[in-house]
């Protein structure tokens, strides 16, 4: 089971010291929404608080998706943070979290995660976890919410209600995970990136995401609310986050306000 005191053994000093606490729950409806509640509470700027639960009863990803959220099987956090950002300069975030997330997964548990842009995480061309980013303005700040969901110890037996190829990180870990570790590994990372992106912004994780960019290269169909669907070949990311993707000559920037990609190739 989830245990704060191991958990906290994988968050450095230094880390530790933008955090204003921990709360591991047995069940709630979603880590989020614990987290928008708390934001209030946050008294001083770039402080950040984190959920973990064994489980959602009514976890959601991007676009109001559900996302299944058994009992003891995976990792579902949310960290709040009280950030110093203005609203503008959050773009590229998911992807510098997904960036964050899969760089110490795969040092870690020597894995091969790849990002699919804007916000999940694939593993031999399977969904293994995903982000949910929220934000909200508080008094004279931002308040951001990021959401991890990550598959850890889910077998197919335990669900038939997902809509797409998903996978465990069991499956391709030559020892048994340890979900504490995981979880203080994944925190104390995402600690670090409330400090860097604040500093930096999605520029300094461009060129790590480009390394782990599963679409790059590949021919995409797009169905995006702005525009008629197309055909392209996906380019790379901007230094605001939007994909590029190249039809003949022309290099289109898409936000994530697209409804889907399609790998053709």
């Amino acid at each position: 089971p989830l245990n704060k005191k191991d958990i906290l053994k994988n968050i450095s000093k230094k880390n530790f010291l933008r955090l204003s606490g921990i709360k591991v729950l047995k069940t709630t409806q979603s880590t989020n929404d614990e987290a928008k509640r708390i934001l209030q509470e946050i008294t001083k700027d770039n402080l950040s608080y984190f959920f973990i639960a064994e489980e959602q009863t009514s976890g959601r990803g991007t676009k109001g998706k559900k996302w299944i959220s058994p009992y003891g099987k995976n990792i579902y956090l949310s960290l709040a943070w009280k950030s110093t950002l203005t609203l503008d300069k959050t773009d590229g975030l998911s992807l510098a979290v997904a960036v964050a997330v899969a760089e110490i997964l795969n040092k870690e548990l020597n894995l091969d995660i790849k990002i699919k842009w804007p916000n999940d995480l694939i593993l031999q061309n399977k969904k293994v976890g995903g982000m949910l980013i929220e934000t909200s303005l508080e008094r004279n700040s931002t308040g951001i919410i990021i959401g991890l969901g990550l598959n850890v110890f889910m077998k197919k037996n335990d669900i038939d209600k997902i809509d797409q190829e998903w996978t465990s990180i069991m499956y391709h870990s030559n020892k048994i995970p340890d979900r504490n570790i995981i979880s203080g590994l994944v925190m104390n990372s995402i600690l670090k990136l409330t400090n860097d992106f604040n500093n930096y912004g999605f520029t300094h994780y461009r060129n790590r995401f480009e390394k782990l960019n599963f679409l790059k290269g590949k021919k995409c169909k797009v169905t995006s609310e702005e525009k008629p669907d197309f055909i392209g070949k996906i380019f790379g990311v901007n230094d605001r986050g939007e994909l590029l993707i190249k039809r003949k000559e022309e290099i289109f920037e898409l936000r994530s306000s697209l409804n889907s990609i399609v790998i053709l190739d």
